[in-house]
């Protein structure tokens, strides 16, 4: 599990006191806490990009911050130990170790998704015939969430132009996903070297990836049988739980085997008449489509959606709408996309709730 960061605002100096230093004593590993008796510094401290999990807050300031702020799931700080259905609460005068296990249970509750207990990878593959229709923020933030839930995950991107690159950090490596694929055209006896030392971790996450490639050859010259044994080998080496493989836009025909890999192959459309064209005509060119699910991405909020004809003939499940958000646009760092309260966060984990 990540840290929790948490947020208390209370006017209570004394209960703070007693709070904060029984988490950063007993509860540092799991909880990260800052306190506030002051609204003003609070807003201070948000404004400055901080990310926040959870805000525990007490009467006095939980009504203003509910109606005009998101700052995270908020929680009150309630002097009545009684059970409200309407708002989630923490009772402040119990102990600091039982307020610290329900702020837990609240993460885990809020934050839970699928977990892959046994050793056997899982292949899923993000594709979208539409180019800019997001399809790589989509495939790096579902790795990450699955990452977050204590997976071992590997991105791999296949683009010629790779834009994973925007939102990973391009940290210093032995080897990059070029060398990996050279390993497999060549058939030496490096790639079990390359997998362990090419691949980069992303931040505190178990969630990995390779620097990109060298040059564009490096991806167009690759055939069926490389991309074969490339994925077969990553999965046999059994050091991940999924493989989250982000294809290009182009529909080439060395792909296919990926579509028919994979658990799941997760198809990023638009609302407009080119999406859906592009859509029906991809489906006519495969014969097995029953691995895809689709997310209709950048929505416009339009009442009656777009769907393309032999989506709803073949009754292909859409699995998540994410409404276009001007907040978000542009926006690079996949975990402030992921933070709390982000409408984006919470169709991540029905995504990954419904594949794999």
């Amino acid at each position: 599990m990540s840290v929790i960061k948490l947020i208390v605002i209370d006017n209570d100096l004394y209960y703070l006191n007693n709070l904060t230093n029984y988490i950063t004593t007993e509860y540092k590993e799991m909880i990260s806490v800052v306190s506030f008796s002051n609204k003003e510094f609070l807003l201070e401290y948000v404004d400055g990009g901080e990310i926040t999990d959870i805000v525990l807050a007490s009467q006095e300031f939980y009504d203003e911050i509910s109606e005009k702020y998101t700052l995270g799931k908020l929680i009150l700080l309630s002097n009545n130990n009684i059970e409200n259905g309407n708002v989630e609460n923490i009772y402040k005068y119990q102990s600091a170790d039982k307020s610290c296990k329900e702020i837990i249970d609240i993460y885990n509750r809020k934050n839970s998704v699928k977990n892959k207990a046994n050793n056997e990878s899982e292949v899923i593959t993000f594709y979208s015939p539409i180019g800019g229709a997001g399809t790589t923020t989509l495939a790096i933030a579902t790795a990450l969430k699955f990452a977050q839930n204590g997976n071992h995950v590997l991105y791999l991107n296949f683009e010629k132009i790779q834009s994973n690159g925007i939102f990973m950090p391009q940290n210093y490596s032995k080897y990059n996903f070029s060398d990996l694929i050279m390993s497999i055209k060549e058939g030496d006896n490096e790639f079990n070297e390359i997998l362990l030392e090419g691949t980069i971790k992303y931040d505190e996450f178990n969630l990995y990836y390779f620097n990109p490639i060298d040059s564009v050859l490096d991806v167009e010259d690759v055939s069926l049988e490389d991309i074969k044994d490339l994925v077969n080998n990553i999965v046999n080496s059994n050091k991940f739980n999924y493989i989250i493989i982000d294809l290009p836009s182009v529909l080439d025909s060395k792909y296919y085997y990926m579509f028919d890999r994979s658990a799941d192959t997760i198809v990023i459309m638009g609302q407009d008449t080119i999406s859906t064209y592009k859509i029906d005509t991809m489906l006519k060119q495969l014969d097995n489509i029953s691995k895809f699910k689709f997310i209709i991405n950048m929505c416009n909020g339009l009442k009656e959606k777009k769907i393309p004809k032999l989506v709803s003939e073949n009754l292909l499940p859409i699995i998540s709408t994410i409404q276009s958000d001007d907040k978000i646009k542009g926006e690079t760092d996949i975990v402030k996309l992921l933070s709390e309260n982000s409408i984006f966060n919470n169709e991540i984990i029905k995504i990954v709730n419904k594949i794999g």
